[in-house]
């Protein structure tokens, strides 16, 4: 009875601390799995905040993981974590160790408050990390930030720590590290203890706790951001490219638009259709700035640009992720990331194709002689898969293949030969899908057990084909970025204010030098600005010349007037440049 009344008293004494005066420990885990049964503990952080400002620094302790056990590429893509990294971890007695005893530090009348913002998730690893001697520790009362900013901003579009945390201000850097996400918990906690004093008259933790026990408001359909509809309503129903700002500025998302009102103002209706990672941006974005441009094919341009110099961490494409470009020697034999005369053939945007294309040459060369027919290059043909036909599968399909497409001459096999052959099979059959995105598409296939391929010497057939058509779409787009690098442009623009006029754009080195309207009647003489054919030498020149084509190939598609002039060609217009944008 008496230790009764002795654990009621503690508990009273707790519960009696004004929140902002909690020495709460704020905790957060990084994993290689949902739960300890499924996945290991791999990175774990900490530190001592109290809502009035008082904070410790962080403390960081990578995890060795158990003998056997890697980190999946998934996981290193979230975290950022490579396999080295964990030459300089603790081990999991270490870390426990250290764990217990920052527990034993923070605790108020044997009672240690955790903070974390998917508490069910960290109590699960805690729990593992503590062992089975939970009385060497004192007892853990765990606070949820994601259920109490649920219960305090229902409104708000996306709970994530990201998306509160950039509500309130602090902006998260993309990998997922546990550091980072223990200050962001900091700051989500110091957040939402203002919003319960101010909001609720929600003081001590015994209040918080009366709080919680009631049920939580039902969410309403109408969502909160902080930016108004009187700033959105005031954009101009014209082309250019709007940037999502965070609080302190800093580029969230950056988008194109052919009316700027009427795009951004898309994002905030019909919430339930958008994309979570869309809703989360707009939780944290403060304000909406753009710049305007003449046409939409600019701001196409123009978006490019500003993505490649702000890398905003909503975008998913056109980011520098990837900036190489490849070069190749003839043959494919040999790569350089630079032009250069001994490298012609280029730019391409990965080794994919050149491998695969280099990879089939190698293994038609030796189908007489089925024993080579694993030798390298020949298997990095099906490096994309965990396991690829057999040796008789194989040679079946390379046969089939041969027998259909080269069988007619007695031209040697090369790599010159294959895209001739693919520029061929995609001037006879123009699909409505992207071939070049193909090898790809199978390899996402294959990651998904349930549409892990079976080989056949059919799908050995097909998928040769594919890598031969994608190699020509490939080896032909270099050839028209290049050209269209020092190009002119002219075109039709949409119906604007003032009298017709066609709009003209003049290219050098893949850069626009000059951009304006001219008289349909005056006609162009671009003949003293071009220039011999010069090409992407990196990844943004590259994006651009990629968008540009994909914005005059709309053009085109809608029927507007468009001209093309290029060095030592004819100009292109009409049916003569739909054929070669339907080329690339």
């Amino acid at each position: 009875m008496l230790m009764l009344l002795c654990t009621k008293y503690k508990n009273m004494c707790s519960d009696s601390i004004l929140l902002e005066h909690i020495d709460a420990l704020m905790v957060d885990c990084q994993t290689t799995g949902a739960t300890p049964k499924t996945g290991h503990l791999l990175e774990i952080a900490w530190c001592s905040r109290s809502a009035h400002g008082d904070e410790e620094n962080v403390k960081t302790y990578l995890v060795t993981l158990p003998k056997g056990e890697n980190i999946s590429p998934q996981v290193g893509r979230i975290t950022g974590i490579c396999q080295t990294d964990l030459d300089a971890a603790l081990t999991f007695e270490e870390v426990s160790r250290l764990f217990r005893a920052e527990l034993k530090k923070r605790s108020n009348n044997g009672i240690a408050t955790i903070v974390a913002h998917y508490a069910r998730f960290e109590q699960r690893f805690v729990a593992h990390l503590l062992g089975g001697c939970p009385t060497s520790v004192p007892t853990l009362d765990y606070i949820c930030t994601y259920e109490l900013s649920r219960r305090l901003m229902p409104d708000l579009p996306k709970h994530t720590l990201r998306a509160v945390s950039g509500f309130l201000g602090h902006q998260l850097p993309e990998k997922r590290r546990a550091g980072d996400h223990v200050l962001a918990t900091a700051t989500v906690w110091a957040g939402l203890i203002n919003i319960l004093r101010q909001k609720e008259k929600v003081f001590t933790l015994a209040e918080l706790k009366q709080y919680l026990s009631n049920p939580p408001p039902k969410p309403p359909k109408k969502k909160r951001y902080m930016i108004g509809k009187h700033q959105r309503e005031g954009l101009p129903a014209k082309p250019g490219v709007y940037r999502f700002l965070d609080r302190n500025g800093a580029e969230l998302y950056i988008g194109k638009a052919t009316s700027l009102k009427q795009r951004v103002n898309s994002y905030f209706t019909h919430a339930a259709g958008k994309a979570s990672h869309i809703l989360e941006m707009l939780s944290g974005a403060h304000e909406v700035a753009y710049t305007p441009t003449a046409t939409a094919l600019e701001a196409a341009l123009l978006e490019v640009d500003a993505i490649k110099q702000h890398n905003p961490p909503y975008n998913r494409s056109l980011r520098t992720e990837h900036p190489q470009l490849l070069f190749y020697s003839p043959g494919f034999e040999r790569s350089s990331d630079a032009p250069h005369p001994g490298f012609p053939l280029g730019p391409f945007p990965n080794q994919t194709i050149a491998q695969g294309l280099t990879a089939l040459t190698s293994l038609l060369e030796n189908l007489d002689n089925p024993r080579t027919q694993w030798s390298e290059p020949g298997r990095a043909l099906f490096e994309l898969f965990d396991e690829g036909p057999d040796d008789a599968t194989l040679l079946q399909g390379m046969t089939l293949f041969s027998r259909c497409f080269l069988s007619s001459t007695q031209q040697s096999i090369s790599t010159d030969r294959l895209i001739a052959l693919g520029m061929a099979m995609n001037q006879q059959e123009r699909q409505a899908t992207d071939e070049e995105n193909h090898i790809e598409e199978v390899a996402r296939d294959e990651e998904d057990p349930i549409a892990a391929p079976v080989w056949h010497p059919g799908r050995v057939l097909r998928y040769c084909t594919h890598i031969t058509r994608a190699a020509a779409r490939h080896w032909q787009r270099a050839v028209w970025y290049r050209m269209l690098g020092n190009a002119v442009l002219t075109w039709m623009p949409a119906t604007r204010e003032g009298p017709a006029s066609l709009r003209l754009l003049r290219l050098r080195q893949c850069t626009i030098v000059d951009a304006g309207d001219v008289d349909p009647e005056a006609g162009v003489e671009p003949v003293s600005f071009l220039g011999t054919a010069d090409g992407p030498k990196d990844r943004t020149a590259y994006d651009r010349m990629r968008v540009l084509t994909t914005e005059l190939k709309r053009l085109v598609a809608s029927g507007r007037a468009v001209v093309t002039y290029i060095y030592g060609i004819d100009p292109l217009s009409g049916e003569r440049l739909a054929s070669f944008l339907r080329g690339v």
